[in-house]
């Protein structure tokens, strides 16, 4: 196997150098020697015994490097190393550990994916690992659409935001459809989607039932003796079914104050042969404002973002600030940093520590940060000392965001 120099079809292939068998190991394995190799021969291919050239693609809201095959190329053959990334590896323009696009929710108070999570009831909602389907979901929908990520070249909208939530949709499915025909946005268009459920009732074939995903952006969520009434915006209240799931992540927000974003599953929620259609899941997540749907995990995380946002208008751009929604492996453990800030070739954590305090939360950080620093040139945190006053963290984070765009 060796590295060569990107070519068109019919021109000669110029050799960059061979790989030997331990750096063909390496460079199929997940840790950080695997990094370091690819990122090395980034913007090359890799060219097997099979003469089917590989790329590598760049990750860069975690700064990080995976293999993926090329459309219009031949097929590896079965005994070449490369051939797992045609059997369910990664795919082009895909990322090792993304999830996949396929998704179904007719069972949906089933198995929350592969992982297994630790499920606690408490009086906001019922708070969910990361594993969950519908957040996954939405985490790579939102990942794909690029609504994660704040720069100066374009200022948010909420019809701009959901024209790329819809174009990332083409590459999802829900039930086997679609997620492009069976997604909506907004409460009132609830009674579409069940509308053409009921129309193409008879479309959805095998153990797959209609169902829809509906995203929306709302004032408050109000739980109270198992009920859940969301308040969509004023004279504006919708009560969902008693039964309907309803998830959040544990951040540290209140689902009094808004804005968020729901997402909700439409299906059947019936208990015999007749089809009833309403909501049967529900996701919750705090959003930085009503413009776009960077989804947060904490009060704390939404104003900082909202700094970040304001350092980057009064400068007139010198950077982006990206939301990772979905965690790497680094060195077989997951990490998912709370913001990335990206200037030039430079990738800087930076974590937002709201519970330094927390003896518990503080252990779990100090074993976490040294992973990031395997990832990321530069990690850095906000908040230690200021999370609990408002103004001091608000000038911390102007602070930090200010100096790191500039240096």
């Amino acid at each position: 196997m060796k590295i060569v120099e990107k070519y068109l079809d019919g021109d000669e292939i110029r050799e960059f150098r061979r790989l030997n068998d331990q750096e063909v190991k390496t460079l199929l394995g997940s840790d950080h020697a695997s990094q370091q190799l690819l990122a090395s021969v980034y913007g090359r291919w890799i060219y097997c015994d099979c003469c089917t050239p590989t790329t590598i693609k760049r990750f860069t809201e975690t700064n990080t490097y995976f293999l993926a095959t090329m459309s219009g190329r031949a097929s590896h053959k079965t005994s070449c190393p490369l051939y797992r990334l045609e059997q369910g590896g990664a795919g082009e323009g895909q990322l090792p550990e993304k999830v996949g696009t396929r998704f179904s929710f007719s069972a949906y108070a089933a198995e929350e994916g592969n992982a297994k999570q630790s499920v606690v009831e408490n009086p906001t909602g019922q708070v969910i690992g990361r594993a969950d389907k519908l957040y996954s979901l939405m985490a790579s929908l939102l990942t794909d659409a690029g609504t994660n990520t704040i720069s100066y070249g374009e200022a948010p909208t909420f019809e701009t935001q959901s024209r790329k939530i819809r174009a990332a949709a083409k590459k999802y499915s829900i039930g086997g459809k679609s997620l492009l025909e069976y997604m909506y946005f907004g409460f009132g268009s609830i009674k579409k989607a069940i509308e053409k459920m009921q129309s193409n009732e008879r479309l959805w074939v095998g153990k797959n039932k209609p169902q829809s995903l509906v995203i929306a952006q709302v004032e408050s969520v109000k739980i109270e003796n198992g009920e859940t009434t969301v308040k969509v915006k004023d004279d504006w209240e919708v009560t969902l079914p008693i039964d309907a799931k309803v998830t959040r992540l544990n951040g540290a927000f209140s689902l009094a104050k808004g804005p968020l974003m729901v997402a909700m599953i439409i299906a059947d929620r019936s208990t015999n042969d007749a089809m009833i259609y309403g909501v049967t899941r529900c996701f919750i997540s705090p959003i930085v404002n009503t413009h776009n749907f960077m989804l947060v995990d904490s009060d704390l995380e939404r104003t900082f973002a909202r700094v970040a946002t304001r350092v980057i208008i009064e400068m007139e751009g010198g950077g982006r600030i990206l939301k990772p929604l979905i965690p790497v492996q680094v060195d077989g453990k997951p990490v998912l940093v709370d913001f990335v800030i990206q200037k030039d070739k430079q990738h800087i954590a930076v974590e937002v520590m709201g519970k330094w305090e927390d003896p518990l939360y503080r252990a779990r950080k100090e074993t976490v940060l040294p992973l990031m620093e395997k990832v990321y040139d530069q990690v850095v945190s906000v908040g230690m000392d200021t999370s609990t006053i408002r103004n001091d963290f608000f000038e911390e984070s102007y602070q930090l965001v200010k100096t790191l765009l500039n240096d």
